[in-house]
């Protein structure tokens, strides 16, 4: 986990299988299940593999494969990375073999900077570049050969944009001025305008992620990674910060609310900030993030996670463990979200330093332990693909 500083993002990146939801059971009149995020809640012990069906991808390493940070896609045919750093765009078959690799990171107009980010078009099998210092999209077959390029509504950045249908994306707008709403806008894919947008109202004061700090007359900003813009199977869930009911978005553009938090954020100091993490066959899991930090000791943004047991219709903090080792090591499991339009799928990036050492001291079983038995230390990570049942 990165050490915050000053506009760190803590990549508390947080996934979504999330569906329709029946239970009545703590709710109010609408029907709507509550969630309590002061509430202190009997703690409950699963294994991940009690819960979700778990495979390993060892990623095979060349010096034109360097993996850094999560997937960029996971798609029935490929998993997909973009170098952080270098900006070379990798794709690797499903077993974690390499494929091939291309870079077209510069200034020049058929180029993309450093800070961008990438979405695979499965139907039309090419790489979407969103390069936010310029504003527009770039589209790149996969062999790097550039096909067109596509400015956005001028004076945007969107750091989360998403394909929504075959004509539109879906992007969130955020207006840093306290007055203006943030919205959901729908972007044409052949002009690039904006065609429509969704605003989801304050539920009282606008209420901001950042966290100022004043430091010899400077004022300092420190913040976690908010997701306002999350795909499921079916929909896309709308998480504005400045509204206690969480809402989903269907393919013909209808508002649907999903989940309240309680006590209101609009009361709250700190804030409290309500996220759904996951909706599998028996559970639904929650987490909250506590806006509060030290710079002092570089210590806040504290997280609670929150089990639903649908059976019981009762509440839990769930404490989850690893089966695969044998110290029974407590794991994070909600880690990065992709869909295909059928199911959701989870993944985790297992470090290798980490597996060695745990290797090493006997702590690893099965499979996984075999995998790391292979390791070396300048090998690519283990991915750790997650399927809830």
């Amino acid at each position: 986990m990165k050490t915050p500083c000053a506009y760190p993002l803590f990549l508390f990146v947080i996934l979504l299988a999330l569906c329709g939801c029946n239970t009545k059971s703590a709710s109010d009149d609408t029907g709507l299940l509550i969630v309590d995020v002061e509430k202190k809640y009997p703690s409950k012990r699963l294994s991940l593999q009690e819960i979700a069906h778990v495979e390993y991808i060892p990623l095979e390493t060349s010096d034109d494969f360097l993996w850094t940070g999560t997937p960029d896609a996971f798609t029935s045919r490929y998993i997909i990375n973009k170098n952080l750093t270098a900006g070379t765009i990798m794709f690797f078959d499903k077993k974690g073999k390499t494929l091939h690799s291309f870079n077209r990171q510069g200034n020049g107009a058929e180029e993309y900077s450093q800070y961008s980010s990438i979405l695979y078009d499965e139907k039309n099998d090419e790489i979407t570049v969103i390069d936010v210092r310029k504003s527009k999209l770039l589209f790149y077959d996969l062999q790097g050969n550039f096909k067109r390029s596509l400015n956005l509504p001028e004076g945007k950045y969107y750091n989360h944009l998403m394909s929504f249908d075959d004509k539109n994306y879906i992007a969130y707008n955020k207006e840093y001025d306290n007055k203006l709403p943030d919205t959901y806008q729908f972007i044409s894919k052949e002009t690039g305008e904006i065609v429509d947008e969704v605003v989801i109202p304050a539920t009282g004061e606008k209420i901001s992620e950042f966290v100022h700090v004043t430091r010899a007359a400077n004022v300092i900003m420190f913040t976690f990674q908010t997701y306002p813009l999350i795909p499921t199977t079916t929909d896309f869930i709308l998480h504005e910060l400045s509204n206690d009911t969480i809402f989903s978005i269907n393919s013909s553009k209808e508002l649907r609310p999903l989940y309240v938090q309680t006590p209101s954020r609009t009361t709250m100091d700190p804030v409290l900030f309500l996220y759904p993490a996951a909706n599998t066959r028996d559970h639904l899991f929650f987490y909250s993030v506590e806006k509060k930090y030290d710079p002092n000791t570089r210590k806040g943004f504290d997280q609670k996670y929150i089990m639903y047991e649908k059976k019981t219709k009762a509440f839990f903090e769930p404490e989850i463990y690893h089966a695969d080792y044998v110290s029974e090591k407590a794991v994070n499991p909600f880690i990065t979200t992709f869909s295909d339009g059928k199911s959701m799928t989870y993944v985790q990036v297992l470090n290798t330093i980490e597996l060695i050492e745990s290797y090493e001291k006997n702590d690893l079983k099965g499979e996984l332990k075999e995998i790391a038995s292979r390791l070396d230390e300048e090998d690519n990570p283990v991915l750790m693909v997650i399927t809830y049942k």
